[in-house]
């Protein structure tokens, strides 16, 4: 999943209201444009695509790899 930060502080930024601007920062309380954007991946999480395909184990067991224990 991708999140739209400020360049300048990394501060996730939300849609502007003001025409002309796309973004807006809450840190610095400024409208931006989109080349004062950019795009950064967020680990751990996935597409709504990818968990859709996604089947989980009914019954919540896993695996501890290191004691080979389930629990």
């Amino acid at each position: 999943m991708k999140l739209r930060v400020c360049r300048r502080c990394g501060t996730a930024v939300n849609k502007s209201e003001v025409i002309g601007y796309k973004y807006y920062c809450p840190n610095h309380d400024e409208d931006l444009f989109e080349h004062e954007t950019f795009l950064i991946d967020i680990p751990g999480k996935k597409s709504r695509k990818t968990n859709q395909n996604h089947k989980e184990n009914n019954n919540h067991e896993y695996t501890l790899e290191h004691r080979n224990e389930t629990r």
